[in-house]
């Protein structure tokens, strides 16, 4: 389930570097940024729609819910040509569908494992890096042969196998045993409050862990969606460009597994995610802001950052 939710969320260069190009090509790039930025918002806010529902009724309705939204928001895409068709397509249809499956596709592993959630957790999410490398080299080689409209109806064909199988496969443990609600009234008042109760924030450590979270995402985000943007206004080829994004999220693998393993074996897991986000936020300062004009540098920068970021997906809902 997670290969297409965290596979297509960091490779939105395959797609931002081809539309920028083609479809968009007449389009100002900060407007053009305008799609992915909502995307992303909107994916990580509709997390909280789900969390709630998940905790008292399980996951079978929200997976399914999710596959529909966001295979109905990969075949839409096929078929935009402007900036409002993407933003309603890709921002808000898949970006919502992605935020309700991401939630019980993640929290399912936490209800099978206490002592090694790290490692557990982890290891699931390396399903998210196994698709960051399908999907760049896929959809590069698809657009040469079958264009832009079938390249991306053949990922969607694609993510609705995966998911189909995590909607059969990826159970809790214990479903919940819940009372029924007694009125819609009771319902909705229930779930504005486990959805959007900002009461959370006062507890001062779970405050600072999800601004720190917050930060650290964001820099993950951008640079996967500009990277290969970027290495092609630096000159460099699309064969390069895509091959960026590839080993990002190869070594990203490794990333995920090493630090959960290393998280609970030896150091905690507050201490694995402070000292790899250290290690990106120094590769983003010391190697691709000077020097991010050499190819020979960019692969450093890719090799550093994605082993460094990998542990941000994995050990965020563990911490």
């Amino acid at each position: 389930g997670l290969v297409p939710v965290f596979g297509l969320m960091n490779s939105l260069g395959a797609i931002e570097s081809y539309i920028s190009k083609n479809q968009l090509a007449k389009v100002a790039p900060s407007t053009i940024s305008w799609i992915f930025s909502l995307y992303l918002a909107i994916t990580f806010f509709s997390c909280i729609l789900t969390g709630g529902y998940f905790d008292r009724n399980g996951s079978r309705a929200p997976m399914c819910t999710g596959t529909v939204m966001y295979v109905g928001g990969v075949f839409c895409l096929a078929n935009c040509s402007t900036v409002w068709q993407f933003i309603l397509s890709f921002s808000v249809l898949i970006g919502i569908g992605s935020g309700i499956l991401m939630t019980p596709l993640v929290s399912v592993v936490a209800t099978w494992f206490f002592r090694k959630r790290a490692t557990a957790t982890s290891i699931a999410t390396m399903g998210g890096s196994l698709g960051c490398i399908i999907f760049p080299m896929m959809l590069r080689k698809l657009y040469k042969e079958v264009d832009f409209q079938w390249a991306i109806r053949i990922l969607g064909f694609v993510c609705l196998a995966c998911l189909i199988v995590a909607i059969f496969l990826a159970q809790e443990r214990d479903v919940p045993v819940s009372v029924p609600f007694t009125s819609k009234k009771e319902l909705f008042r229930w779930y504005c409050s486990s959805a959007f109760n900002w009461r959370y924030f006062l507890e001062k450590k779970f405050f600072l862990v999800a601004l720190g979270i917050a930060l650290a995402e964001t820099s993950l985000t951008a640079a996967a969606t500009y990277l290969a943007s970027y290495a092609l206004m630096r000159g460099n080829s699309e064969n390069v460009a895509y091959a960026l994004i590839t080993t990002t999220n190869a070594v990203g693998m490794l990333g995920r597994y090493i630090p959960g393993y290393v998280a609970d074996k030896y150091l905690g897991r507050f201490n694995v995610v402070i000292l790899t986000v250290l290690i990106a936020a120094l590769a983003d300062f010391v190697i691709w802001l000077p020097f991010g004009g050499h190819t020979g540098a960019l692969w450093a920068y890719v090799c550093i950052y994605g082993f460094s970021t990998g542990s941000l997906l994995s050990l965020t809902p563990v911490c």
